[in-house]
């Protein structure tokens, strides 16, 4: 957060902690270099205009680190569907996707999904509407398909 009567020491703080040389944050701000040094030594007051730039920097930077953080994420999913597609390739696995009669269609996922947590086996007859499931425990179950 940007402080309303800012030091030089804070000033200075701010331009390192974005590594930013003093000529290249002078021109951020839409100042001399010349100046910039005046403020950062103390040598003479940091006016309100420029706390006011150095606010709104610190939101657009914000901003910038958000949209790039969202950016990263999608990335990573997109690599990690890609390695995923790649390892099913090479295991020779295919998509399996199952229809219905009455023309619907459901994936494994799906499928895996619907059952219940601690399921071993599913056996699906498209042919009844249902998914009969074995649980770990032994138990058995079903439900319909497309419920």
């Amino acid at each position: 957060e940007v402080i309303k009567n800012m030091t030089n020491t804070e000033l200075t703080k701010i331009r390192e902690e974005r590594n930013m040389s003093k000529s290249d944050f002078a021109k951020l701000l839409g100042i001399t270099p010349m100046l910039l040094e005046r403020y950062e030594k103390g040598s003479c007051a940091i006016p309100e205009d420029i706390v006011e730039k150095l606010k709104d920097i610190a939101v657009a930077t914000e901003i910038e680190v958000k949209k790039n953080t969202r950016k990263a994420g999608r990335k990573a999913k997109e690599t990690a569907s890609t390695a995923k597609e790649t390892v099913k390739e090479a295991a020779g696995i295919p998509n399996i996707v199952i229809q219905s009669p009455m023309g619907g269609y459901i994936t494994p996922a799906d499928i895996a999904r619907k059952v219940p947590k601690g399921t071993a086996d599913v056996y699906v007859r498209v042919d009844e509407n249902k998914l009969y499931y074995v649980l770990k425990n032994g138990e058995t179950g079903n439900m319909d398909i497309w419920e």
